[in-house]
């Protein structure tokens, strides 16, 4: 068991990391959210909307199980889930280039992941490496539709989740170093970054969803 895995208090007993655990199902409850009352009229096409629906949950469960075991396993599903949301803002964008039908999208989606999982775990080292590569792909391919006309003419709901992953992100410097840190409290500033960015996921899908209804 690691002695300084961000700032909340390893438990030995029990559950490692409860606040960060309980938090990231923020996550899970977005991802059932957009599943089962699925927005009407401006909601991404069935597969899309299955599939972000469905990566939320895993991300939600895969960090709730890392931070109650704090292992490796655990680790490897916590990053896979990152994967899972930054491949398929990817891989959605890339749609639109490339006019694939849901079918292969879906196809596309899980085959990226595996090789992104296999290469986690044969070289678990690189994997702050790889996200950063797909952040970067991202905008680089979101730079690439505006360029060429095929974007969502508003930008409202992807200002909304970048702020949000921004503001969270810092929190989550701050939790890390511990420059801002109470490890017996409840309130833990990674467990604001699990809520701020299940929100951010939330308005990640709103701005695709309307690129998808052309506006």
């Amino acid at each position: 068991m690691p002695d300084a895995c961000f700032c909340e208090q390893v438990r030995q007993n029990g559950d490692a990391q409860p606040s960060n655990a309980v938090s990231s199902l923020g996550f899970v409850a977005v991802g059932l959210l957009l599943i089962v009352r699925r927005p009407k009229g401006d909601g991404l096409p069935g597969p899309y909307n299955w599939v972000y629906g469905l990566s939320l949950v895993l991300i939600g469960w895969g960090s709730a199980f890392y931070h109650l075991t704090l292992s490796f396993v655990g680790q490897v599903t916590d990053v896979l889930g990152m994967y899972l949301l930054v491949s398929f803002a990817v891989l959605v964008s890339l749609t639109k280039l490339w006019s694939l039908s849901g079918r292969k999208f879906v196809l596309l989606y899980m085959g990226v992941n595996l090789l992104l999982l296999a290469l986690q775990v044969e070289v678990p080292l690189f994997r702050r490496f790889v996200f950063a590569l797909l952040v970067v792909s991202v905008l680089s391919v979101e730079y690439i539709i505006r360029q060429r006309g095929m974007g969502s003419a508003s930008l409202v709901q992807l200002k909304r989740a970048l702020t949000l992953f921004a503001v969270g992100f810092a929190i989550w410097i701050l939790d890390f170093t511990r420059l801002v840190c109470k490890p017996g409290s409840w309130l833990q500033g990674h467990a604001v970054w699990h809520v701020l960015g299940a929100i951010a996921a939330f308005f990640l899908y709103k701005h695709y969803a309307c690129g998808y209804q052309g506006g």
